[in-house]
This record gives structure tokens, sequence and C-alpha cells, in this order.
């Protein structure tokens, strides 16, 4: 959905309480040359932890778990969010009768979108998996590459951390 709200460094994207474990994004985005990226866009969306994106849902608010942040001079971002849930695609049309004919659940696993960018660069667009999800080898939409798959490591203070890295090509 165009036209998230950028956000400071290490802002929440849940714009309302709805429950789910604490988690902290942070990583940095690089050239292909390995220098960091100042300024550079990571625009990151995911699901409610009732597995319902805020477009769907007319009780949340209009970019919840939505946002744009811009990289400091050093190419790091950070966000605050909480962890992904698995959730299922919509399965009363031609797609759920297609799961059914096919043995298939309609499942999708955990997981956070992200849209990097920087001027002068290729912009990626990527998804990031959790690998605690028991949904990865069997995605209804067949969309988790094993290299998109991250560990959500365990903080002492009860919130989890995703580091993730962005390598962005010269245009």
């Amino acid at each position: 959905m165009p036209g998230a709200p950028f956000r400071e460094f290490g802002a929440s994207i849940a714009l309302v309480d709805t429950g789910g474990e604490p988690l902290l994004v942070l990583g940095t985005v690089l050239g292909a040359d390995g220098l960091p990226l100042a300024d550079a866009v990571v625009d990151v969306w995911q699901t409610a932890p009732d597995g319902r994106y805020d477009v769907q849902d007319v009780d949340q608010p209009t970019h919840n778990f939505r946002g744009r942040f811009r990289t400091a001079a050093d190419g790091r971002y950070c966000f605050a969010t909480v962890r992904p849930v698995s959730y299922p695609v919509p399965d009363d049309g031609p797609a759920g009768r297609l799961l059914r004919a096919t043995g298939r659940h309609p499942w999708r696993p955990a997981h956070i979108h992200a849209i990097v960018s920087a001027p002068g660069h290729r912009t990626v667009t990527t998804t990031v998996f959790d690998a605690a999800d028991p949904y990865l080898d069997s995605d209804a939409v067949f969309g988790v590459k094993d290299s998109r798959i991250r560990a959500f490591a365990a903080a002492s203070d009860g919130t989890s951390r995703l580091v993730e890295h962005f390598r962005l090509r010269r245009a």
C-alpha cells in the first residue's frame, strides 16, 4: 500500500496495542561495495497478531504495522513491532478451490515485507521469514526461499531481535 508514513529511527509500526511478542528489527543498508548507504528508505509492513493486514480489518487504523524508515549516516535502520504470525490466505474463492483440489492448506508462514531503495541503486523487494514458523516448507503461495529465513534472537529484556542487512546494487 503506497504512502506509508515515515517514522523516526526506532519507532514502532504498531499503532495500537494488539498484543503479540515485542520484536526489534535492526540492521544496515549497504551498497555493493559494502559501504553504508545514508538516507536509504526501508519500507516495511506485516500483519497484526490476528493475521490480518490493516487493509483487511476495519478495526485497525490505516498504516497499522506499516512504516518507512530512512537510514542514518552509517546506513543503520531500526524499528519496533511484534513478532509476525502465520495467517491463512482467503480460501473462499478460486484460490481456495485450487488449494483444496491439490490437498494444500491456505497458510502463509510468519513474515515481514520490505522494499529497500536508495538513489542510484536498484530497489530490492523482499520478505523475511521467521525460522521458527511451522509453515516454511508448505507456504500456500510458494514464497519461501531458504535465503530469506531468519532466526529471531531472544534478548534478556523479553524482546526478540531480528538483525537484517540489505545490500543494494548500483542502478
